[in-house]
């Protein structure tokens, strides 16, 4: 008896022992909030995140352009996210707070967020598709859901935002 319980603890543990590698594309993810919603992008998406120093104002600009800031020489457009997606006013516009130096649609730019939460690596099956319930016009720009610390997090498609954001530009212009 001792030994066949021997034989069948050694067993489960060679099998404890084997590794399954799984060959799945990996992304990466920049989680932020807006007020106190968050969102995520995806991070070839993201070029770089600054803590949001001084932003310089060009009149005559709409809104959502908030100004420019210098990065180390060049000149760069702040646009506020949250009036982007369409979820606040010029008025509440966040003091402080990140710019995630976005480039995406042929337009390079950086939103302004309230605060970065994390940047992490997973499996591209993480992400499941966007619900229906989502709000309009929020649903045009989410191309996937992740969970995240029990929360389900919208995860913006910054080509269709920044391609939105462009053509509504030029149709003002």
């Amino acid at each position: 008896m001792s030994e066949q319980l021997d034989e069948l603890l050694a067993q489960r543990q060679t099998e404890a022992d084997k590794v399954i590698e799984v060959d799945e594309a990996q992304i990466k993810l920049v989680i932020f909030r807006l007020g106190t919603e968050h969102f995520a992008l995806r991070g070839q998406q993201v070029r770089e995140i600054l803590p949001a120093g001084e932003i310089f104002y060009v009149p005559g600009c709409p809104d959502s352009l908030i100004g420019v800031i210098n990065l180390r020489g060049d000149v760069e457009s702040v646009v506020q996210l949250d009036l982007l997606l369409q979820r606040g006013s010029a008025s509440e516009a966040c003091s402080g707070g990140f710019i995630l130096l976005t480039q995406a649609s042929a337009m390079r730019t950086g939103l302004l967020v309230d605060q970065v939460e994390d940047v992490i690596d997973l499996v591209e099956s993480a992400l499941q598709p966007p619900p229906d319930t989502l709000p309009s016009p929020l649903n045009q720009w989410v191309d996937a859901v992740l969970g995240w610390r029990g929360q389900a997090i919208p995860c913006l498609d910054a080509e269709r935002l920044l391609g939105d954001y462009r053509t509504r530009l030029d149709n003002q212009g």
